[in-house]
Parts: C-alpha cells; structure tokens; sequence
C-alpha cells in the first residue's frame, strides 16, 4: 500500500529559490499526495496568489498574514495535513528525485515515527560537501550529538501525523527550533536515520550575523548537563564569536544566562 505523504514548505524569504525547491518535489519517483506552501514573513498574499496560478492545483498554497516565524508555518501545515506522513522542506533547499521513495523505505524498515538524514552542500568556492547523518552513539545524548555539528537538517525531515499530538513545533524559537522538534520526539517517540544523502542546499555568503542568535542560547542553556562539558562550552563560546555583531540586548541577556546555566538547570554529567 502506497504511504500518503503531505510535503510541508514553509515559505518566508526566498523569492529566487521557491521554483526550485518545489520542482524538485514534483519529480519525486514517489510523488507526494499533496504539496503545500505556506506564506510567511516577507512573503505577501500576492506572491502566494502568483505562485498558485502558476502551478494551479498541484500545490496548495496557505498565506500567514503577520507572522514571521517559519514553526507557526510547520504546525500549521501539519495540522493541515490529511496524509499519515509529512515531509518538511525550507524553500530554499532541494532533494533528489529518490528522496521521499529512500526515505519512506527506510520508515517503514525500522518502524520508526519521525527520520531524518543528512545533506549536500553546494559551497560557494565551487566545492560540495557532503555529511551523511548517523544514529547517536550508545555513549551519547540526541543533544550530544546536535552539539557536535552532526547533520540533521529540518529538509530532511520525515514524521508521521501522530508524533503531532504528541509534539509540536515550538513557536517560541526562530534558531535552534529542529535541534529542539528532534531533541524532544527522541524523548517520546521511535527515531529512525537514513544514511543515503538526497537533500541538497545551497551555502549562503559568510556571515558574522546570526539572525535570532537569543534563541540559540536558549536552547544550549537548557541542554547543559545533557552534553559533556568541552562539547557544550565549545557551542556557547561559537555562538557568543557572533554575538557582537547581533546588537541585542536579549542575546546578550542569554549569554549571560548560559554561563550560569550550572545553577539555573542543574550539575553537569560528563
């Protein structure tokens, strides 16, 4: 029996890229039941409106009036859905034509309730980088290995409708939001890793600016102690490299709170 799978694409900024993203999910070798694009953020009522009479009813288009953050975008889409499966893809990122075919196989062979894998990048200077994600060590926490840099990026996202009473996309957060969503289905539910890499994104320029930059100190502060001691300082102190360039007076306000997490959230347990 063929999986019905909604493809979710929260769709904010990228104006040059959408087309892209969304062919791409058409030339799926197991084609979505439904593909819906919610407008967010900069993206106007209008753009939704060109959009849909461009590919008419092979997508379904929702538009968000006033808001800014994607996770309202991805709840929304899932509580949308009417598929047992949903995929979630950013509007600037693409997949292989295999994509949702591997990714539904490997589903189905280890029974779990949400998969993710990793990803192709396409850098600037020409090169691409390939990361395939890997299942956490025995001696590791999810958070552990989020920390650590390994990949599991939102596009790669495959969770079934049912995860959704169970969790939802926090709204609170506009960075570190899919470490979180992953962090917490570990704690609730059976996560599965695909090592074939079908999702490709394109590298943006270098920037000393991390947008939201408040949110990912959140994140980390509540994470200590779930993540040994080098790991955990290594990823605050990267994140506070970028902190000057923020000018906010809210992420500086976390970072503070990060270096005492020790007392706010508890003893470490490396």
């Amino acid at each position: 029996m063929k999986l019905s799978v909604s493809v979710v694409i929260p769709w904010g900024n990228s104006k040059s890229t959408i087309d892209r993203c969304i062919k791409s999910v058409l030339e799926q070798t197991h084609r979505p039941t439904e593909i819906v694009v919610i407008c967010n953020n900069t993206i106007t009522r209008r753009d939704g409106e060109t959009l849909q009479r461009l590919y008419e009813d092979k997508v379904i288009v929702l538009v968000l009036d006033g808001f800014t953050n994607a996770n309202i975008a991805r709840n929304l889409g899932a509580f949308f859905s009417g598929c047992s499966i949903v995929a979630y893809i950013d509007a600037d990122d693409w997949w292989d034509a295999k994509h949702l075919e591997l990714s539904l196989m490997q589903m189905e062979t280890c029974g779990c309730d949400l998969l993710y894998s990793g990803y192709r990048a396409y850098l600037k200077d020409g090169r691409v980088l390939e990361r395939a994600a890997r299942f956490c060590l025995p001696s590791e926490t999810i958070e552990q290995y989020l920390l650590s840099k390994c990949p599991a990026p939102t596009s790669s996202f495959l969770v079934r409708k049912m995860l959704f009473h169970k969790i939802t996309w926090d709204c609170s957060l506009r960075r570190h939001q899919d470490y979180d969503f992953l962090a917490r289905a570990y704690r609730v539910a059976k996560v599965g890793v695909k090592s074939d890499i079908t999702v490709n994104y394109e590298a943006r320029n270098k920037s000393y600016r991390i947008p939201h930059i408040e949110d990912a100190f959140r994140v980390t502060r509540m994470w200590y102690g779930l993540v040994d001691r080098k790991t955990w300082f290594s990823h605050v102190f990267y994140l506070a490299k970028h902190l000057f360039f923020s000018l906010s007076i809210v992420a500086i306000y976390e970072f503070l709170r990060c270096l005492m997490a020790k007392k706010t959230v508890g003893q470490t347990n490396d």
